[in-house]
């Protein structure tokens, strides 16, 4: 259910950018309108990468096999 709705969210955020991209008015940045758009085009992509990151489910677990590879190494230097 968690996949389904960020794939949701996904899709309205990358239809919004898409739609809002090209009706920024790119010649003039350095208005008041073009902060807005510098600053929303950076948290869209922001919000599309958050979901993305959660599809592709890159979240790092810890590895459970390196307490005891640790404990061995402690084995070998005392031997030593």
């Amino acid at each position: 259910m968690k996949k389904l709705r960020s794939f949701f969210y996904l899709l309205i955020a990358s239809s919004l950018t898409l739609y809002g991209l090209p009706r920024f008015q790119h010649d003039e940045f350095d208005t008041l309108s073009g902060g807005f758009a510098i600053i929303w085009t950076f948290f869209a992509f922001l919000v599309i990468g958050s979901h993305l990151y959660d599809l592709l489910d890159v979240k790092h677990e810890p590895d459970h096999n390196v307490e005891p590879v640790k404990q061995q190494q402690k084995l070998r230097a005392s031997r030593y």
